[in-house]
């Protein structure tokens, strides 16, 4: 007979770990579908991002399997020390219990977050089924919770979802509002995409860098600096590519300060400190921690020739986390201007993640980072001014141009019939 209840008890140690290892992948595959939307085509990838969509009914239904796994586990357990009636069993199954609390989180998160993707895969014509099954359950108890005296649908769903732990879940079971929800999750995504960036797509690009010329007067050296709004910016001698350094506000007013206001007197290239490169394929989680060990915030980016492509802040990479920060220094003018017909003139420079963030759009950015870019590598060509395309559900219309770069679009939203997504 104990046989039996060992067998027992070993079946639900393993059914209830199961259980718990395929939630923690479905909730770490949850978090990173947003980084890889639209890389993947095919009809399996497809199937999982429509699953993790809407993961609540199937969360659900693992954790009440696993639950009952628990019990049943306990129960057997129960079982064999009476049957066994001896009081070192039941201090042994202390220890064990013990544990295995103590262990399970650390297996389960490790599995998890290497497995993620490829177990949800592999495992995905079970977790439609178990979701087409709890789907109708799960809706009747979500509207009997709704239902109850003082209850509300959110609250409801609220209740039965108490247990994801999820950071995701958690931003959105408790949403204060539907604008912080945006916000929050914008937020969330930006931390979570910070893996999957290069300093490339974050930096500011050498187009749009404001530089100082070391030979031009002190006085005007002066009045640039003042005028850019600017702490640092990189001087160059001659041509822009030779770069001498970087010249800190803070410090050149305080050698003009220790000339006694003769500006006269200041020596630029002695003002400035050496510049920092990095390379434009290092990741942002590297590159954030870097400033972080060299207490400073600002580097040039250059590319595998050492050609300066950019340049790279810590306040750029907190924006991709944040949104942007706006000083009193930056630009007030907005980059986006909406109209009343539900179109939109955008700056071609606008990036595609700032884009997608403030709008809710779902613009894909692996292979530009601009708008202009996007344009550009969909048409496959450089346009000229009132070419349309049609791609990603928008109605991009080109409408200035300077030289070779596209610099101001009409991006309009296509309108979908009603019932197709």
């Amino acid at each position: 007979m104990t046989w039996s209840l060992w067998l027992l008890l070993l079946a639900a140690l393993v059914f209830a770990a199961l259980m718990s290892i395929t939630r923690a992948c479905l909730a770490a595959a949850t978090r990173s579908r947003p980084a890889a939307a639209g890389r993947h085509h095919s009809p399996r990838v497809r199937a999982l991002d429509s699953l993790l969509a809407q993961p609540d009914a199937l969360l659900w239904a693992l954790k009440l399997a696993g639950n009952a796994a628990k019990l049943a586990a306990a129960m057997a357990g129960t079982a064999l020390i009476v049957a066994y009636q001896e009081t070192r069993y039941l201090a042994l199954a202390v220890i064990l219990s013990l544990g295995l609390l103590a262990l399970a989180p650390i297996i389960v998160e490790a599995i998890a977050s290497r497995l993620s993707d490829r177990f949800c895969l592999l495992a995905l014509p079970l977790l439609e089924l178990v979701a087409s099954l709890a789907r109708p359950l799960y809706g009747s108890l979500r509207r009997l919770l709704a239902g109850a005296p003082g209850a509300s649908p959110a609250n409801g769903a609220a209740a039965m979802n108490a247990s994801h732990t999820s950071p995701a879940s958690v931003a959105t079971i408790h949403p204060p509002s539907a604008e912080a929800a945006r916000k929050d999750k914008a937020m969330l995504g930006g931390l979570l995409n910070l893996k999957e960036l290069a300093v490339s797509d974050v930096m500011i690009h050498r187009t749009k860098m404001v530089m100082i010329d070391a030979a031009l007067p002190p006085d005007e050296i002066i009045a640039a600096v003042l005028k850019s709004g600017h702490t640092r910016l990189p001087i160059f001698r001659d041509r822009p590519d030779n770069i001498l350094g970087i010249l800190n506000a803070r410090d050149l007013l305080a050698a003009l300060q220790h000339a006694k206001g003769d500006s006269a007197k200041l020596d630029i290239g002695r003002i400035a400190k050496p510049a920092w490169y990095v390379p434009d394929t290092r990741p942002i989680s590297d590159q954030l921690n870097a400033f972080l060990k060299r207490k400073t915030h600002f580097a040039l980016v250059v590319d595998e020739y050492g050609e300066v492509m950019g340049l790279i802040t810590l306040e750029d990479i907190l924006e991709e986390i944040v949104g942007d920060i706006i000083d009193e220094h930056d630009a007030m003018a907005s980059r986006v201007r909406r109209h009343a017909d539900g179109s939109f003139t955008i700056d071609g420079a606008a990036p595609i993640r700032d884009l997608n963030r403030a709008l809710d759009w779902d613009l894909p950015d692996d292979e530009a980072t601009t708008l202009a870019g996007l344009v550009v590598h969909e048409a496959r060509m450089i346009p000229n001014p009132g070419q349309t395309f049609t791609f990603h559900n928008f109605r991009f219309e080109v409408l200035r141009k300077r030289r070779n770069q596209v610099t101001l679009l009409k991006v309009t939203p296509e309108r979908r019939p009603a019932g197709i997504s």
